[in-house]
């Protein structure tokens, strides 16, 4: 690739890392029209032609490269870009936050992997590296597909998606912390002769391998409340999130980005609070508190929703376990 074909290329991942750039300024949208149906559809067509564009610029850009043939290619690039950079405009706040930054997940992941076959064709010296050329492509041509495959119907699957993630995570979360429970109560059995063996482990685990009966306490109503936990995440799926609200969409979706990023402060809060159990933290009752007001927090949002009695009391009580836990271990 000669001097010239250089700056073309260069170009062109100056143009991706700008589309990036630009997808992360908050900007105000007023769309009346938008459908996330359509835009579905739309979304799938982009990432077709996006994915034959790649293919087009692939081969005019293999060694030998001629300057004029891949010049046309990355021109065409470009015009594509901007498309679906103002496809990505063109979604109004009223949609969903959550939506949005869903859409424009996809769309930074394509450019970015683009990105890295730029950086592949400018490095190619010969038809040696036509391999390293041919990998990114296939990067780039899935990232395509997920135009296809992975775009949400709407602000409630966005939404429902990443809770699924959240509600596993708490569930890994208790699953580990109950094994550890089981591995501190055998430990507690053993004898002084399994003591005096040193096979190496001591040095690598380091300190928090070994809890007093207290500590061990406080981290079997954590682990419970984190099961817990669990089983409210589902309920919030279920109940809330699956279930179409009889508001209108735009509060509908106000209401889902909220639970969202409630539910992403608990997962959070959960995992410090797991991690801080492996080893001696002087500040588990901070992670404690943090974890409670998280939980309370999302119990409040879920009750300005759920309309049904018994929906409601189930909350309540789960509420209370949350708070008990602050008394108990605090």
């Amino acid at each position: 690739m000669d001097a010239e074909a250089q700056v073309i290329i260069k170009g062109l991942e100056t143009d991706l890392q700008n589309g990036i750039d630009h997808m992360d300024i908050d900007r105000s949208v007023h769309n009346p029209e938008f459908d996330t149906v359509k835009f579905k559809g739309t979304m799938a067509n982009l990432g077709k032609i996006l994915s034959a564009d790649t293919t087009k610029l692939t081969l005019a850009c293999k060694p030998p490269c001629k300057t004029t043939d891949m010049a046309a290619m990355v021109k065409g690039m470009q015009g594509t870009l901007r498309r679906i950079t103002g496809f990505v405009d063109s979604i109004p706040l009223d949609a969903g936050k959550t939506y949005i930054e869903h859409i424009q997940k996809l769309v930074k992941y394509a450019f970015i992997e683009i990105i890295s076959l730029c950086k592949s064709v400018a490095e190619a010296k010969d038809a040696d590296k036509i391999d390293q050329i041919l990998q990114s492509t296939g990067s780039v041509w899935e990232a395509c597909k997920q135009f296809e495959t992975h775009t949400a119907k709407d602000n409630r699957e966005a939404v429902n998606r990443i809770w699924q993630t959240q509600t596993e995570l708490i569930a890994d979360a208790q699953e580990e912390l109950k094994e550890f429970i089981d591995e501190q109560n055998e430990d507690s059995g053993d004898n002084d002769d399994d003591e005096d063996e040193d096979d190496g482990w001591g040095d690598i685990m380091s300190n928090g391998t070994k809890m007093t009966p207290v500590q061990l306490e406080t981290c079997k109503k954590c682990q419970q409340a984190i099961k817990m936990t669990t089983m409210v995440f589902k309920k919030i799926q279920l109940r809330c999130i699956k279930v179409k609200p009889s508001s209108d969409d735009m509060e509908a979706n106000a209401w889902l980005d909220k639970i969202c990023k409630s539910g992403q402060l608990v997962s959070d809060r959960v995992d410090e609070l797991a991690s801080s159990f492996y080893e001696e933290d002087d500040d588990l009752k901070t992670y404690i508190e943090s974890f409670v007001a998280s939980a309370l927090g999302l119990i409040d949002l879920v009750e300005a929703q759920v309309k049904e009695e018994e929906h409601i009391k189930w909350f309540q009580m789960c509420r209370k376990q949350y708070e008990l836990l602050q008394i108990k271990t605090l």
